[in-house]
């Protein structure tokens, strides 16, 4: 299933095993799962990510699963009139 999520602060991407870094920005709607995958970045950090929704559940799901394997302490939802708006994840350790 294709993320498409709308970056409002933008994404970076550093691989923890070459000096690869990614970043995508706000704006892009292209799959972020998809770009880091074609950097050739299999494991990575990342500095900050913010994705706005409003997406369907199964996708915040999709995003949420996705961030804490990538070593996320946490990724939390924010919601606003009964919809989740916003997905706003905690620093890699």
């Amino acid at each position: 299933m294709p993320l498409k999520p709308y970056l409002s602060e933008g994404l970076v991407v550093e691989s923890e095993h070459t000096h690869t870094t990614l970043r995508v920005f706000a704006g892009d709607r292209r799959c972020f799962v998809c770009q880091v995958t074609a950097a050739g970045i299999t494991t990575a950090r990342i500095t900050n990510a913010v994705a706005l929704g409003p997406f369907e559940p199964r996708t915040w799901r999709v995003i949420k699963n996705w961030l804490l394997d990538q070593g996320y302490t946490e990724a939390t939802f924010e919601r606003s009139d009964g919809r989740v708006k916003r997905l706003k994840a905690g620093k890699h350790v």
